[in-house]
């Protein structure tokens, strides 16, 4: 099973929390009960409130929570497999997801462009293996090796600029996680394909640079984004965008950095393109796979995913509607 969005699992933290709430609470009303007797006789004089049902709803409704919040954490299961004998080669995907990559001089932004691009070029690169890495401060394993182009798709729709907790563009972080990716088949040809904007890399150290020539790697950078520059929209918390500023107020220019992108290619024995559209960019990549593809056979299994979204959603409505069913109280009058 495969998840869409499993950051949203951390909302299960909700419902200890809300449990101990809970807890405290009958601790204190219990104590309040006991200023007027003895508790199990006032409870007995209490008319409409029933402690064991309530916490019957709260039950309920916790498990209503979980399921909901699963549901919207995108849950796919395996509907089918076929498996295939392909030839290829190793291709990884990194994918810059700093703040600048939202700037919009390549429309809808740079990142989006990015990420159909990948997208469109994934579908045409039937006979490799892919993955992805993503980096802004930190980099991140987005996707390990696979030939199942399909999961490939899924994991680029929650790819965004605020998946990863440290800002910035640790591109050093990044190949040195690409190289370490460990192919599950050993295709002769081995890629290396930088979507950035070029901002803020700092210095790639010469060692990791001849680490990767090395290991049969070469690195073809793609930039995103125009010289001329364009300012970033940020969404706030209430939904509006505004502008990104600097500490005085200006607002924060971005413009495409290919110089670092250049070096980077020419030192590993890639290529750089600068890309201003989707067409440019899958031609690029593919072209560069295709005229060296290893005729090397693996054998690949494609999966086909089937979303749990719906069960789960009907469960929770299921279990709220119980919940509004039970009533709250004992409903019985107290004779004297």
């Amino acid at each position: 099973m495969i998840l869409e969005n499993p950051w949203l699992l951390f909302g299960m933290l909700l419902i200890p929390a809300i449990y101990t709430l809970y807890a405290y609470h009958l601790v204190w009303r219990k104590r309040i009960m006991k200023k007027f007797g003895e508790p199990n006789m006032v409870n007995n004089l209490l008319i409409g409130y029933s402690t064991k049902r309530q916490l019957t709803k709260l039950h309920l409704k916790l498990a209503a929570i979980a399921f909901l919040l699963l549901a919207l954490a995108g849950p796919k299961i395996i509907a089918s497999q076929l498996r295939t004998e392909t030839v290829g080669a190793n291709v990884i995907f990194v994918l810059d997801v700093s703040l600048s990559m939202l700037a919009e001089d390549i429309p809808p932004n740079r990142l989006e462009k990015a990420k159909y691009i990948v997208s469109k070029a994934v579908n045409e690169l039937t006979k490799s293996q892919i993955a992805i890495v993503v980096y802004s401060g930190i980099a991140y394993p987005l996707v390990p090796f696979t030939s199942d182009h399909e999961s490939i798709k899924n994991a680029l729709h929650g790819v965004n600029t605020n998946m990863l907790p440290i800002p910035g563009s640790s591109l050093k972080e990044a190949i040195e996680m690409a190289i370490r990716f460990k192919a599950k088949k050993n295709f002769g040809s081995n890629y290396i394909f930088l979507l950035s904007d070029g901002e803020d890399h700092l210095t790639i150290p010469n060692a990791i640079l001849d680490s990767t020539v090395n290991k049969g790697f070469k690195i073809f950078t793609l930039g995103l984004g125009t010289l001329s520059g364009s300012p970033i929209p940020v969404r706030q918390a209430n939904g509006r965008s505004v502008l990104k500023k600097d500490q005085d107020g200006k607002i924060v220019y971005t413009s495409l950095k290919d110089q670092s992108l250049k070096l980077l290619a020419s030192k590993t024995g890639g290529q750089y393109k600068s890309i201003l559209h989707t067409i440019d960019g899958v031609n690029f990549i593919t072209t560069a796979v295709k005229e060296i593809e290893s005729t090397y056979a693996a054998s690949n299994t494609f999966r086909h995913y089937q979303s749990l979204f719906q069960w789960l959603l009907g469960l929770a409505l299921v279990l709220l509607l119980i919940e509004i069913i039970i009533s709250e109280g004992k409903y019985k009058l107290h004779q004297s």
